[in-house]
């Protein structure tokens, strides 16, 4: 389970931007087969995560003894198992809920400014780092970019 908990932090902190950090944390898995995966996910995915795909690249051929693709992908599909056990269903409620409070915010004419919206701000600023993230990667993967923006200035505030 450490392991996982150190794969998440280095999603949550972006240490894949920095690649000391990255090989330092990496070294760190006791089961490189996880380390793999997530360089694997990461460079799958490389503009959602607006990684470095050259610190990836690099970083991934200090991992791999071989490029069989078929072993890539299978540690890919374990580290996408292993990181299912360590996603919090507490803060894909909370982001189910901060989502729930600007839909029934939204004006009569269809809009809605989060940032004015009291109760989403107050939402966002009692988020746990991880209810943050989580409230992204919906927001992400729903082509929401603009409330992440906004969620990235109420996370400055609270500083």
């Amino acid at each position: 389970m450490e392991d996982l908990k150190r794969l998440k932090e280095i999603l949550v902190d972006y240490t894949y931007n920095n690649k000391v950090l990255l090989e330092i944390e990496l070294n760190k898995i006791s089961d490189k087969r996880l380390a793999i995966g997530l360089l694997i996910d990461i460079l799958s995915k490389i503009e959602a995560y607006e990684a470095d795909k050259e610190i990836i690249k690099s970083t991934l051929v200090m991992f791999i003894d071989e490029t069989n693709t078929s072993k890539l992908w299978e540690y890919h599909s374990l580290f996408q198992e292993e990181m299912k056990k360590v996603s919090s269903k507490k803060s894909l409620v909370k982001a189910l809920e901060l989502i729930t409070i600007l839909k029934d915010s939204v004006l009569d004419n269809g809009e809605v400014n989060p940032l004015e919206v009291p109760d989403f701000v107050k939402g966002v600023k009692d988020c746990s780092k991880d209810d943050i993230e989580q409230l992204k990667n919906f927001l992400l993967k729903s082509e929401m970019y603009d409330l992440i923006v906004d969620i990235e200035k109420i996370t400055l505030e609270k500083v």
